[in-house]
């Protein structure tokens, strides 16, 4: 079975620093954990993918409710 290795991210920024011209970011902060998307806008189709993935991930605390919550955010750009 083949993997395919995910794309690496842009650096985060610093916290309260803008992202890097070009660079999105959408996040949802519950409780302790934090869910951080960084993504080209070229590139939505491939993030809402990834976010998709996640959400179906039972080792991750991401939920469908979050998941969609993410994606709209990443829709509205």
């Amino acid at each position: 079975m083949l993997t395919r290795r995910p794309q690496p991210l842009p650096a985060a920024p610093a916290p309260g620093a803008a992202p890097p011209s070009g660079v999105r970011v959408v996040a949802l902060t519950r409780g302790e954990e934090r869910f951080v998307y960084l993504f080209r806008a070229d590139r939505v189709a491939d993030c809402l993918a990834r976010l998709a993935v996640h959400a179906a991930d039972p080792s991750l605390s991401l939920t469908a409710a979050d998941a969609a919550l993410l994606a709209e955010r990443i829709r509205e750009g």
